[in-house]
């Protein structure tokens, strides 16, 4: 049996809307099909899982944000950490409300796997802090790390994988079939353009076994170009949404979904996502 995913790509204020910091041109016209094909998703309980940008423009992050103005790229700040811009737009938000700047949609209704920065450490160290940890902040008597929390510790600290968070997300996407379950979205934060640069996103597409995502958002000619391109090559079946994507301009826009096509990836449209002709 095949685990098809919608994957909502980049979805956030900063982008779709005209006074964003980094406005993808029309990207409001397309805000009537995602709100379809949320309402969709949600009434057919199919996974959403997708990406979101999340920026912070300090020198600790500087080499993941090699696309900000401010160290040499071709892109001003945009969905910058702890801003309204970073937020979600209403369409494509679960629970939907004034969550967020605006009266748009933060993270509340979903899963956000952080794009932790990894760091030089050894086992040893790991089970030291923790031990350490514990005495300052919790009663011995009561919480022990274990072995398996300990290395899950390590293996965060020094590749960015998060086992317990992906274990949680894997069982969400199973929840979702559930008559009645109100699911919770799947994001995973990247600095880039490649949401796969976000080690977890691979590992979680691994372990879900996750055959199929049908693609929309934003830009069609970076994130989603990106994030398709690395979905086909680990052996997802991509459906792109051709008027549920917006692009930044114009040929480079129509050289993506060629490559897009070129790799494997269908173009469809929201009706044939509605009338079940995928």
């Amino acid at each position: 049996m095949r685990l098809r995913v919608f994957w909502d790509v980049d979805t956030q204020y900063d982008f779709m809307k005209k006074e964003g910091a980094l406005y993808v041109p029309d990207a409001e016209l397309i805000r009537p099909n995602l709100k379809l094909l949320t309402d969709f998703a949600r009434e057919k309980g199919i996974p959403i899982v997708g990406s979101v940008d999340r920026h912070f423009g300090n020198l600790e992050y500087k080499e993941r944000e090699g696309e900000l103005r401010r160290w040499g790229g071709p892109f001003p700040d945009h969905c910058m950490n702890h801003t309204a811009g970073q937020d979600k737009i209403w369409e494509t938000t679960l629970k939907r409300g004034s969550w967020g700047g605006k009266g748009e949609g933060d993270y509340n209704d979903c899963f956000f796997v952080y794009n932790p920065l990894t760091c030089k450490v050894t086992l040893e160290e790991v089970r030291r802090e923790t031990r350490e940890f514990i005495e300052k902040t919790q009663n011995p008597k009561f919480w022990e790390a274990s072995e398996e929390e300990i290395k899950d510790m390590f293996i965060l600290q020094t590749t960015g994988i998060d086992n317990q968070e992906i274990g949680m997300m894997v069982e969400e996407v199973k929840r979702v079939k559930i008559p009645g379950y109100l699911q919770r979205g799947v994001y995973f934060e990247k600095q880039t353009y490649n949401v796969f640069d976000n080690p977890n996103t691979g590992e979680f597409i691994k372990r879900a076994g996750i055959d199929e995502a049908v693609v929309y958002g934003v830009a069609t000619d970076f994130c989603v170009r990106a994030g398709t391109l690395e979905l086909q090559n680990r052996g997802v079946q991509c459906y792109v949404i051709e008027d549920a994507v917006k692009g930044v301009f114009p040929d480079t826009t129509q050289k993506a979904l060629e490559e897009m096509v070129a790799a494997g990836a269908k173009l469809i449209t929201t009706k044939d996502v509605l009338e079940g002709r995928i």
